[in-house]
């Protein structure tokens, strides 16, 4: 801005800096509207069945569960949890920010969260589940446990007509939910990519206190 002559208005200069390209995508946290119909009426009951964990030995490779214990109550955890899942979405990185998210259920009065991430193609399901809760059951103490899981649905994607069934059919078919460029098991990448933005920009002590990758019921 300039100022003017004797009046002191302030005159906007004509030229404008040029705005940055926005993505279609970026600052949608929902993605509901871009999910197909077939998978967004399929995608609850996959997930409900869950065939891709089944089996113990061979869910492994699709599966990652972890159990925190923060000094903070539960209230502020959820808070933090979800701004974590708008960050990853709103700025196009980590895997959350490359696939189609739909929040399936979010209550923060249960401390419970049900997100569904699909890929942009073939829309396959992975489901991330997290709960809190105090330990005495006290909503204001200022301590909680954190259980988050991510895995794999099943092996056949959701935009497929019939794909619950179909997985449930192919339930024993020992596919890897991983990334095919890094290698690395998309569920266990997920998980770590949220614990530590919670950490880092949301100034959390959290402490792993068990994890597994599909062996126990954690």
């Amino acid at each position: 801005m300039t100022e003017g002559g004797g009046q002191g208005a302030n005159i906007v200069d004509a030229e404008q800096p040029q705005q940055p390209e926005v993505k279609a995508n970026r600052g949608v946290l929902d993605h509901r509207a871009q999910v197909g119909c077939i998978s967004r009426f399929q995608s609850p009951i996959q997930a409900f069945l869950r065939p891709g964990s089944w089996i113990p030995w061979c869910r492994n490779i699709r599966y990652h569960a972890e159990r925190w214990v923060l000094s903070v109550n539960r209230i502020t955890v959820h808070k933090k949890f979800m701004e974590a899942i708008q960050f990853f979405v709103k700025s196009d990185s980590g895997i959350l920010g490359q696939e189609k998210i739909m929040i399936y259920n979010e209550d923060e009065k249960q401390g419970t969260a049900t997100i569904y991430c699909f890929t942009k193609g073939a829309e396959w399901l992975d489901v991330l589940e997290v709960r809190f809760s105090e330990p005495s059951g006290l909503l204001d103490e200022e301590k909680c446990v954190a259980t988050i899981r991510s895995f794999s649905s099943g092996f056949i994607p959701t935009s497929v007509p019939l794909a619950p069934l179909l997985s449930v059919a192919l339930f024993w078919i020992p596919f890897a939910g991983n990334d095919p460029k890094t290698r690395k098991f998309n569920n266990t990448v997920r998980v770590n990519q949220i614990r530590r933005h919670m950490q880092d920009a949301g100034g959390l002590e959290i402490k792993v206190e068990a994890e597994t990758q599909g062996c126990s019921c954690l």
